[in-house]
């Protein structure tokens, strides 16, 4: 093998190693992205649903719902291991709150049905874990 195929053949190597780690480079960036973008998402929405909350009693129904559907998003999120650890403990202390006043538990048996089992068993357990 003559000195410049040998030379041709390490640059070749050296770049596709380069290419490589800047992929992967790429990819870990964009997933930190696209976890800060769903946190400040979820937080926005968290954050209207609670004025809503604090607003008249007609549209306290409504954003107990939304606030549910919330849960279920973030439970939903978790179990497809698509948030950091410590925004889903975050999110689940603030879960463990809310579940405390009784009229958000009253919203959850008019609306259980509507969820999937998984999510139904989860938010089961944190009210009757609040009831202790």
């Amino acid at each position: 093998m003559e000195c410049t195929e040998i030379i041709s053949t390490i640059i070749a190597a050296v770049a596709l190693v380069v290419s490589i780690v800047s992929l992967v480079c790429s990819k870990q960036a964009a997933k930190k992205s696209l976890q800060m973008n769903i946190f400040n998402e979820f937080t926005r929405r968290y954050q209207e649903i609670t004025m809503g909350l604090m607003s008249d009693h007609q549209n306290e129904v409504k954003y107990q719902r939304l606030y549910i559907d919330l849960c279920s998003e973030e439970y939903y999120l978790n179990k497809k291991d698509c948030l950091p650890k410590e925004v889903w403990k975050m999110w689940l202390e603030g879960m463990i709150i809310a579940v405390k006043v009784d009229s958000l538990k009253t919203a959850w048996t008019q609306y259980r049905g509507l969820y999937d089992p998984g999510f139904q068993g989860f938010f089961d357990n944190l009210i009757k874990e609040s009831n202790k």
